[in-house]
């Protein structure tokens, strides 16, 4: 990618330069994701503790996963600096917190790392929520 950077063809050296800018920003900012995901498990965990039981989708009977369902809070999905997680309405306010608190102290930097919080019941029906 980097011998690209010298072509005498100017859009090839644009594209190879904001790769090179790109990939170093888009690693840091996924070890950044990676770092607060592993800190919102462990708070997480010891907040909720009966959200760390793993659901087992394939092998569990609608039992097992209607009570996985009603626990208090757990990931659902990582898309790439997206957390989503399931929550009980009930449980909301303090689990909205908690993952914002870790998502915007992960890591000690010099600015402010934005969190935005949305929920609803389905992806498509998003709303921002403020944290209190």
């Amino acid at each position: 990618m980097y011998d690209f950077c010298n072509s005498l063809l100017c859009f090839v050296s644009a594209q190879a330069e904001r790769q090179a800018v790109n990939s170093r920003i888009q690693g840091s900012a996924s070890d950044l994701v990676k770092l607060a995901m592993n800190r919102i498990h462990f708070r997480l965990g010891s907040v909720f503790p009966e959200s760390l039981n793993p659901v087992h989708w394939k092998v569990g009977t609608p039992a097992s996963i209607q009570s996985k369902l009603n626990a208090p809070c757990f990931p659902v999905l990582n898309l790439h600096d997206e957390l989503m997680f399931e929550v009980n309405n009930y449980f909301l306010p303090l689990a909205a917190k908690e993952i914002k608190l870790q998502m915007e102290s992960c890591i000690n930097l010099n600015i402010k790392i934005p969190v935005v919080v949305r929920t609803g019941r389905t992806w498509g029906a998003l709303s921002p929520y403020e944290v209190l």
